[in-house]
């Protein structure tokens, strides 16, 4: 029971890294996109593109998270899974949940890049 406590309170400290990192990342993401649309005349469609793309790439990094994740699983049930998959997998979780509450946001806002 113990290490299981102790499994779920590194799966949260993870996670809650990966909540900084991707706001990092959005927000690095924004402002690139933003600067190059400076240059061009049209902010928010090159901000938004930005964001967007990266996304995509969370979402596909999820999946790939995701099946190491459950290949991670069996192993550790008899205590020899791999810590570091299990933080991959947090970190993944944390970028897909900001990145999808991003895509709610440009998808409620009826945000168009082109």
């Amino acid at each position: 029971m113990e290490r299981l406590k102790r499994s779920w309170n590194n799966f949260r400290h993870q996670f809650y890294r990966g909540l900084k990192y991707s706001l990092l990342f959005v927000a690095v993401g924004a402002a690139m996109g933003a600067i190059y649309g400076l240059f061009g005349g049209r902010v928010i469609s090159p901000m938004v593109f930005s964001i967007t793309l990266t996304g995509i790439f969370v979402v596909l990094n999820f999946f790939i998270a995701l099946v190491l994740g459950i290949l991670n699983f069996f192993p550790a049930l008899f205590r020899r899974g791999s810590a570091s998959i299990a933080r991959y997998f947090a970190l993944s979780s944390a970028f897909l949940v900001i990145y999808l509450l991003f895509f709610a946001f440009f998808r409620l806002a009826e945000v168009e890049v082109f």
